[in-house]
């Protein structure tokens, strides 16, 4: 396999302080492109894995963060330009599609806020919408007539809710969060027809959470405990497809840990399932 992929680009970001909140804008830009041959015996055998690709990107930004009372607020938009175009043939997609170019204008942002009850202790949340664009592989791969992209996919959208809880104090330190995201056009694989795969966008939920806690024992020891758990379901159906949850999702993870830090030494046994 000979495969190249590069990127450029930049960021002009500024930050200014006004009466009503603390302001971080800008604007960014960059360019990448992907390209892969597959050869065979030092001959050429599939000189279009991944074709020629140029993905270009424009952004611009502003986010405010205010510390009013007990309370510390955020809130941040964003809008972007994707633009993704093969300048190879598509073989096989073309079979399905003569969808190349692709233009995508997508609004995005969040809003967050945190409540402190004193020092030690704290709530919070947030919601957000969010976006991620197809990759060159989902939309241009032309790995064989049973598996190639789809230029038609659209990028995945995450409306996501988050609510929280924090303390700390000198020997315990807890968090605990839960989370939902309604994923709208989630880019997902599927038989087009049996036994050709390729990617389509289906809608589907992720729920979870995750509950982490710190103790302090005494003479540099501490120890670390830890759960995580999240399903996802499908609200729509991949073709040839009818089971309910969603691939991919991590199982239940849970962590314990014993640190040790004294002058200048640190130590960690640790046991994960």
């Amino acid at each position: 396999n000979d495969v190249i992929s590069t990127i450029t680009g930049g960021k002009v970001e500024n930050e200014s302080r006004v009466s009503f909140a603390r302001l971080t804008y800008g604007i960014d830009a960059y360019k990448q492109y992907w390209f892969g041959d597959v050869y065979k015996n030092g001959v050429l055998a599939n000189g279009n894995l991944i074709p020629g690709v140029n993905t270009v990107q424009t952004g611009i930004y502003v986010k405010a963060d205010k510390d009013l009372d007990e309370w510390s607020l955020g809130v941040g938009l964003r809008g972007d330009r994707f633009e993704t175009q093969a300048d190879e043939a598509l073989n096989f997609s073309s079979k399905t599609t003569d969808t190349n170019r692709n233009t995508d204008y997508l609004p995005t942002g969040y809003a967050t806020a945190r409540y402190y009850f004193d020092s030690d202790m704290h709530l919070f949340g947030g919601i957000g919408h969010s976006v991620r664009v197809p990759t060159a592989v989902e939309r241009y791969i032309q790995g064989s007539p049973t598996f190639f992209g789809n230029p038609d996919l659209k990028p995945t959208k995450n409306t996501e809710l988050d609510i929280g809880f924090g303390m700390k104090n000198k020997r315990l330190s807890l968090q605990a969060k839960a989370f939902y995201s309604d994923l709208k056009d989630y880019i997902y694989q599927e038989e087009r027809t049996p036994g050709t795969v390729s990617w389509a966008n289906i809608n589907a939920h992720i729920f979870g959470g995750d509950v982490k806690a710190l103790v302090d024992i005494a003479y540099g020891f501490s120890v670390e405990g830890a759960i995580a758990c999240q399903r996802g379901e499908k609200d729509s159906q991949p073709r040839y497809n009818t089971n309910e949850n969603l691939a991919e999702i991590p199982p239940l993870k849970t962590k314990l840990a014993l640190h040790y830090e004294r002058s200048g030494f640190f130590g960690l046994l640790e046991w994960i399932y």
